[in-house]
């Protein structure tokens, strides 16, 4: 059974209707009494508010039956707003509806974001980093507790369940370059997936798996890439025993955001100056300190050690290890289309 839902219409009809009564209620007196105007309005004023303070007119039986039906519209509209005003206070739709349009709003006017579905402890350590590498990203989230930790961090949200087509289109689902898929089911994320799919067959799409042969499922219904993290716990526990160098290196290139060494990707531009020139032509090791450890190619394909004759062409990704630092410097010669 559907919760009875008070609409943000219902709140704007109270003083509408009071307007009404009020414009009623003085034709009622006017025709009814016979008198002008301003005293009949004056009655009416007194009447629906019920203070009851210096009648002007002597009022006939007709009057006061008139009178008594007056102040019983008036009182049940008066209860029926406060009603309202009180389901919007206690249940936080005030803030929604006036905070909701403002978000809904910003999120009209993002282009390139990517929609978080589900702010659980997946989710919001997912956010976290998009965060720190300021990307744009929106929050969808159904449970009212989780929603207001997710507004509380600051972040751009939308109430709503993720798989229903309506919630993604609020998220800005034609736009976005991407989706994440942390909800708490499997078939939830199955479900929202193929919503996204059909709406964006572009959407770059990652999503959180539970069960075991979930993954093969999420895969099917459209994600690129899935990720399962007990297994990966597990895997990451297992090297930190068997190869705990490589995971300290990685703790270092990858999750210790802090440190100067740092493992990234960088897209190559149309048009850089650095665009058919070989690897070692480009003299990136001697101008700017990092190691090329891998070419990802337009269509897919990744390089691993590549050979530094290799030339690099337009909209490859290079992944490299260097400090900080340096990679800042060779991104913005990049931008500027300038060797440093």
């Amino acid at each position: 059974m559907r919760e009875r839902r008070i609409e943000p219409a219902h709140i704007i009809w109270v003083p509408v209707a009071l307007v009404l009564l009020t414009t009623l209620g003085t034709l009622g007196f006017v025709i009814i009494e016979n008198v002008n105007i301003l005293d009949a309005l004056y009655m009416t004023v007194i009447t629906i508010s019920t203070v009851g303070y210096g009648e002007v007119i002597d009022l006939s039986h007709a009057g006061r039956i008139f009178a008594m039906l007056l102040i019983a519209l008036a009182v049940g509209t008066v209860m029926f707003g406060f009603s309202v005003l009180a389901h919007y206070v206690v249940e936080g739709e005030l803030a929604k509806l006036f905070g909701g349009r403002r978000l809904e709003r910003k999120v009209a006017r993002m282009e390139g974001h990517y929609i978080i579905c589900g702010f659980g402890r997946i989710g919001r350590w997912v956010c976290l980093d998009l965060e720190k590498a300021q990307v744009k990203f929106v929050v969808v989230e159904k449970d009212k507790d989780a929603l207001l930790r997710a507004m509380g961090e600051g972040y751009i949200c939308i109430s709503g369940d993720a798989t229903e087509e309506e919630t993604l289109r609020k998220a800005g689902i034609e736009r976005a370059a991407g989706l994440v898929a942390t909800l708490a089911s499997d078939a939830d994320n199955v479900f929202t997936i193929l919503s996204a799919k059909e709406m964006n067959p572009n959407l770059y799409i990652i999503a959180r798996a539970l069960e075991e042969g979930a993954e093969e499922k999420l895969y099917r219904a459209g994600a690129h890439r899935v990720v399962s993290p007990y297994r990966l716990g597990g895997m990451r526990i297992a090297n930190a025993i068997v190869r705990p160098a490589v995971v300290e290196l990685l703790d270092l290139t990858v999750f210790d955001k802090e440190h100067n060494l740092q493992m990234e990707q960088i897209h190559i531009p149309v048009g850089s100056w650095i665009v058919g020139k070989s690897l070692v032509e480009s003299q990136l090791r001697s101008r700017y300190g990092f190691v090329v450890i891998g070419v990802r190619k337009e269509g897919g394909r990744l390089i691993f050690n590549p050979d530094p004759a290799l030339r690099i062409e337009a909209d490859d990704m290079l992944v490299v290890v260097g400090d900080r630092e340096d990679l800042t410097r060779f991104q913005k010669a990049l931008v500027l289309g300038e060797q440093a």
